[in-house]
Parts: structure tokens; C-alpha cells; sequence
């Protein structure tokens, strides 16, 4: 009858290759920042309630709904490729699947070559040097704290009268993640040293 070829011409219609919902697919990378790790986003971009999701590894966290955006919150400690399959929850047999990895982005640097130089390693009493903090960084910027509460590259010791030691902190940060190490260096003071003074006796005629 007519109803019955309305429900049939109905299913035809769902089951054609024509109506299948590939999911589509957007990521955020995790982010690694020294040894912790901020969570990554999947997300289907064209999320229907009229479907069943299931992901390949298994994704057992329930998703965020925002319309038609369904977004996923992946912790893991490496880059993931999932699959996704969209199933259709009346008639099953309309299955279609996506891939996607969900990269790792590091954004840890790494300070190398971390040195303070002076102009002098060694002074005399009651006068000073400059010293220079330098290092390279593979990512992000450097900046340096001396234990004189100094934040420049470089600074002068001031006259000195006993050996020093001083100290910088050097910072490397690249989006928000920092990675510090400290170098020191000891000026030696050489003491002024005592005139010798010497006396002759004048001989008479």
C-alpha cells in the first residue's frame, strides 16, 4: 500500500551511500611542557545525535556537546591517530569512517652553552670587572637574574676587596613554558702587597 512504499522509498533513502554522515574532523595538539603534559582536543565538526560514534583506539571520555561540534579531550603523552566511525542508530548497516592524528607539540627548550665570562678573573684590591652571562636556547627567548638582582647580560662587579662569587639564572621560555639553570663564577682578589723597604748605611771619608 502506500504507507508501506513510503517506509520503504524512507529507508532506501537513509541507506543510500548519498546520506551517509562522514564525520569531519578538527584536532589541538597536546602540549608538552618539561615533563607535564596539557590536554589535546578531537572534534567532529558535523556531530548528529542521529548517530552512534565509536573511535579506534577506544575514546572513553564523553564529549562536549556545542551544536553541531562534539569535542573530545585526549590525554596522552604521544601524538594519537584515531578513527572514527558514524553509525547510523536506526539503520545500522550506514556506517562511515574518518581519521585524524592528534599531534604532540613540545614546547620545552633546551639551554646549552650556559657561561659567565669576565673581564678579568682575577683583580686587585678595591677594583672591579665586568662580567657577561651568556647561552644558546633551540626555541622561545633568554633572560638573566643575577644573584645581585641584576636582569641584564651584563654587570660590573664595583671595587672588590675579597674574592666573590656571583651567580645568574638564565631562563629559557618559549610559549609559556620555562626551563632555567644557573652558572657561577668566583672573582679572586689579589691583596695589594706591602712595599719592601730597604736601608743603607752612608759611608764617611
Amino acid at each position: 500500500d502506500k504507507n508501506s512504499r513510503t517506509n520503504e522509498e524512507s529507508y532506501a533513502v537513509v541507506n543510500s551511500s548519498d546520506d551517509k554522515l562522514t564525520p569531519t574532523l578538527e584536532q589541538t595538539p597536546i602540549v608538552k611542557c618539561n615533563t607535564g603534559y596539557t590536554n589535546g582536543e578531537l572534534r567532529i565538526t558535523n556531530y548528529s545525535a542521529d548517530y552512534a560514534y565509536t573511535f579506534n583506539p577506544e575514546l572513553s571520555v564523553e564529549p562536549t556537546i556545542n551544536g553541531n561540534v562534539a569535542t573530545y579531550s585526549i590525554s596522552a603523552t604521544q601524538a594519537v591517530k584515531y578513527t572514527v566511525t558514524a553509525t547510523h542508530n536506526t539503520y545500522n548497516t550506514c556506517s562511515t569512517s574518518a581519521s585524524i592524528t592528534v599531534a604532540l607539540t613540545d614546547n620545552t627548550p633546551t639551554i646549552t652553552n650556559a657561561a659567565i665570562t669576565a673581564g678579568e678573573d682575577a683583580v686587585c684590591v678595591n677594583t672591579g670587572t665586568t662580567l657577561t652571562a651568556s647561552a644558546t636556547t633551540d626555541k622561545g627567548t633568554l633572560s638573566y637574574l643575577w644573584n645581585t638582582d641584576a636582569t641584564t647580560e651584563n654587570i660590573e662587579t664595583g671595587n672588590l676587596t675579597e674574592n666573590t662569587t656571583y651567580t645568574v639564572t638564565i631562563t629559557a621560555t618559549n610559549a609559556s613554558c620555562p626551563v632555567t639553570t644557573e652558572v657561577s663564577k668566583t672573582i679572586t682578589v689579589n691583596p695589594l702587597s706591602a712595599p719592601t723597604i730597604s736601608a743603607s748605611a752612608n759611608s764617611g771619608v
